[in-house]
């Protein structure tokens, strides 16, 4: 798979890995907190066949009760 607007698809893993965590993340990173206090639900599906959901205000709650 290429990075974003790029067509890498033959590059070295690491190399576009390296530029996912240093440019994309960051990226998308800011759109989220952007958007922060309108998203609905959180939804997690980095494990395989385990997705995990919650609502966006059950997770702004949580965040302000581990911050205090």
């Amino acid at each position: 798979m290429p990075n974003l607007k790029q067509d890498n698809d033959d590059e070295d893993v690491l190399k576009k890995i390296k530029r996912s965590f240093f440019i994309e993340w960051r990226i998308a990173d800011k759109h989220k907190m952007d958007i922060f206090e309108n998203i609905d639900y959180f939804l997690d599906s980095n494990q395989e066949g385990n997705p995990k959901i919650v609502t966006g205000n059950a997770l702004r709650n949580a965040l302000k009760k581990t911050t205090q």
